[in-house]
């Protein structure tokens, strides 16, 4: 099983970030510079999530950054 983290860079309000197809999200979370944190959570199956989703209450250009730590589980 290979490890790797990816993030969404700075987007408005809500960011969402991927794993590559067939893999699966195992962690992941946000940075923000203002607002408060509105969600926080991974995306996809509920049983094999593939990403992770972040949204801020801020109204500003550029404010949120989602992270996904990912395997890739391919044999």
């Amino acid at each position: 099983m290979t490890t790797y983290y990816r993030n969404s860079g700075p987007q408005m309000m809500t960011a969402t970030v991927s794993c590559d197809a067939g893999d699966v999200a195992t962690g992941g979370g946000f940075m923000t510079d203002t607002g408060s944190i509105r969600d926080n959570f991974p995306i996809g199956p509920v049983a094999a999530p593939n990403g992770w989703q972040a949204s801020t209450t801020a109204d500003n250009p550029q404010n949120i950054t989602a992270y996904v730590v990912c395997a890739d589980i391919t044999p």
